[in-house]
């Protein structure tokens, strides 16, 4: 059969789709199209989302929390002497509190007078008190849908080649859910360990 029109010169619409060998090249084309673009899809899929730079979970430190890594933004490490002891703060910037998870510490290590004597250094802080505390102490979680408070709590520090500071958190917490609950949901453990530059 002729692909071409009798008498036009121009082909047979028809007749060029039933040639047999041109339906396999064109059923191969297509599967090829498709199953590559399928391909791409899975690919992309089995990759991991990129963050964006702007949003604070994209980078920060991970604390162990029943043994499952929970991320926080960076935090700030902050030390001033008093006279009567250093006056220490370590928090997640309050920007960064309201749209995921956050922690802050704030407490006074009277053992020394120089924060550059931080190095060797430890703070505990314990409540036996089953009721709620009024310490702003403790880690908030979803933008402070859940509330960790401290029952007990160690914070060690331990100073590093270059200027640096190590400071390791070990301790049990309450988890409130929601955040003015008057009982806990249940009772966690928090564990971390991080370098920091020490503090001006």
């Amino acid at each position: 059969m002729s692909t071409w029109g009798e008498g036009t010169g121009r082909p047979n619409a028809i007749a060029f789709f039933q040639h047999p060998f041109l339906n396999l090249a064109l059923c191969a084309a297509l599967f090829f199209l498709v199953g590559c673009g399928k391909g791409e899809a899975d690919s992309a899929r089995l990759l991991p989302t990129k963050q964006s730079a702007a949003n604070p979970s994209a980078h920060g430190i991970s604390l162990s929390i029943d043994d499952a890594p929970v991320l926080f933004p960076d935090g700030e490490l902050r030390a001033q002497g008093t006279g009567n002891g250093v006056a220490v703060q370590w928090s997640t910037p309050s920007a960064d509190a309201a749209n995921g998870n956050s922690f802050n510490f704030d407490f006074t290590l009277e053992d020394i007078d120089d924060p550059a004597n931080l190095g060797g250094t430890a703070w505990h802080f314990s409540n036996d008190d089953p009721e709620r505390s009024e310490t702003l102490n403790g880690l908030t979680l979803n933008g402070g849908a859940a509330v960790l408070e401290p029952i007990e709590i160690h914070i060690l520090f331990a100073t590093e080649a270059g200027g640096k500071l190590t400071i390791e958190l070990e301790g049990q917490f309450r988890w409130f859910e929601p955040p003015d609950a008057e009982k806990p949901v249940k009772i966690v453990t928090v564990w971390g360990k991080f370098t920091v530059p020490m503090p001006e």
